[in-house]
């Protein structure tokens, strides 16, 4: 989608940036940006375990802030963090902060949420687990659509519970959190008037999968994934 060679790339809302250590293993300059300046020192931390610390720089940012970064190639927001902005007005600012940062020719991919998860035949609840040797970390996330406003506002949770089982005896639990926050998912319509108040970028595709040959309109569309190119 995009007019220019990949040499530099931004993660915003990079979290522990395990997307931008694939890159970094490729050769290309990464940045990452976080608001959280523990999550920042974390990532920091575990990409120089992992042998990727040089190529990997960050910053500590939110979504609606400017990073002290060198233009980019190619810019993106993973996992729905783009829902944390709240309003429109948000969104358009934060669509003006990556036109700044791309070069021309650039791209910025945001990862946001199917439209239908605030239905109630959508996919609103997720539940995983992940296995660490005697230890197993269970999370349960939820869109409240029942509470969902006109406006396609919405609060959603995350409950996690890191417990230890040992022997195959009963599992003992050893820390839990709960966190809640405001989302607001636009549907398609939605994301084309905060687009097109933002002339330095035009959206060029809208996938619903990861596999670029499945469109955001296809059925077997799970997520909306937003192009944007840097014009």
């Amino acid at each position: 989608f995009g007019a220019r060679p990949v040499q530099r790339v931004l993660s915003w809302a990079c979290g522990p940036a395990r997307h931008l250590e694939a890159f970094a293993e490729l050769g290309v300059g990464c940045a990452g940006a976080d608001g959280s300046a523990a999550m920042i020192a974390y990532a920091e931390r575990a990409a120089c375990a992992r042998g990727a610390g040089a190529g990997v720089r960050f910053h500590c940012a939110e979504l609606d802030e400017r990073p002290d970064v060198a233009p980019v190639d190619l810019s993106f927001v993973p996992l729905s963090a783009i829902h944390q902005l709240a309003t429109p007005a948000a969104l358009e600012r934060h669509l003006r902060l990556a036109a700044s940062l791309l070069l021309p020719g650039g791209v910025h991919v945001i990862e946001a949420t199917h439209p239908a998860d605030l239905t109630p035949s959508g996919v609103n609840r997720t539940e995983w687990t992940e296995l660490r040797g005697e230890q197993s970390i269970d999370a349960r996330f939820r869109i409240h659509t029942e509470r969902a406003t006109p406006d396609r506002v919405v609060p959603v949770s995350l409950e996690v519970v890191c417990s230890a089982r040992r022997n195959g005896g009963a599992p003992r639990e050893l820390s839990s959190f709960r966190q809640e926050a405001t989302w607001y998912i636009p549907d398609l319509a939605g994301w084309r008037r905060v687009a097109e108040r933002v002339p330095e970028l035009s959206l060029v595709a809208t996938l619903g999968d990861f596999n670029v040959d499945v469109p955001f309109e296809h059925a077997a569309a799970w997520r909306l994934i937003l192009v944007l190119k840097r014009v």
